[in-house]
């Protein structure tokens, strides 16, 4: 993969592919620092590690205008 990201040259991509490591889900931005235990407490009650999930994997574009275009979707199964 990294191998990749350094030979992935593209004519409308100005900076270089960012590579994810890992995966997140953001919850919450812009929050003021005296939310944080709120916001934490409140995930930890809302959201079940247990659940089943469903994931997909994107391919995504960034237009000059930093709107994005999706080419392709595919379903990942377990």
């Amino acid at each position: 993969m990294i191998n990749f990201a350094q030979l992935a040259n593209s004519p409308t991509r100005p900076e270089q592919l960012r590579l994810k490591t890992w995966l997140h889900l953001s919850l919450a931005y812009e929050f003021q620092p005296q939310q944080a235990q709120i916001l934490e407490d409140l995930a930890k009650t809302r959201i079940n590690l247990q659940a089943q999930v469903d994931w997909e994997l994107r391919f995504y574009q960034r237009h000059p205008d930093n709107s994005w275009t999706c080419h392709q979707s595919w379903r990942l199964k377990p």
